[in-house]
């Protein structure tokens, strides 16, 4: 267990029961009082935001987190297959981690996933992707 000075943007920690993702923090130390951390978290599990107040001698639990690039390969009825570039190993995530993200899923691109004690998180989408239009409604005149 660590202390709430301990904490750093990028790191995960379990808070309320579930893996949060440390978006901000700012030491705050107010006139007399005893000094707090003031956080920006993100579950990881249902992906809201919340800003969270931690005192500076309350203890928090850091998840183990790793941030591995695999390449999208296919998707079967197992799931969303990826492969490690370096080992070529194949890793398989389930339907609802990839949820929405499906559609901006292209094959041999690589992209990061989030590895929270050693099970996969959530996938992180390349801020632009190009794709073509296949099929359109028609245009309404009005």
């Amino acid at each position: 267990m660590a202390t709430a000075t301990d904490i750093r943007k990028g790191r995960v920690i379990q808070y309320q029961g579930a893996p949060h993702l440390i978006l901000d923090m700012m030491h705050r130390t107010p006139g007399r009082r005893t000094g707090f951390v003031q956080t920006t978290l993100r579950n990881l599990n249902t992906n809201s935001s919340t800003v969270v107040k931690f005192g500076s001698t309350d203890t928090i639990e850091f998840c183990q987190s790793d941030a591995q690039k695999l390449e999208f390969s296919y998707v079967d009825d197992t799931g969303y297959h990826f492969m490690d570039p370096e080992s070529f190993e194949d890793i398989a995530l389930s339907k609802d981690l990839i949820e929405d993200q499906k559609q901006y899923l292209v094959p041999s691109t690589v992209y990061d996933i989030l590895f929270v004690n050693h099970k996969p998180i959530r996938v992180q989408l390349p801020a632009a992707v190009s794709m073509k239009v296949m099929e359109s409604a028609d245009g309404i005149k009005g």
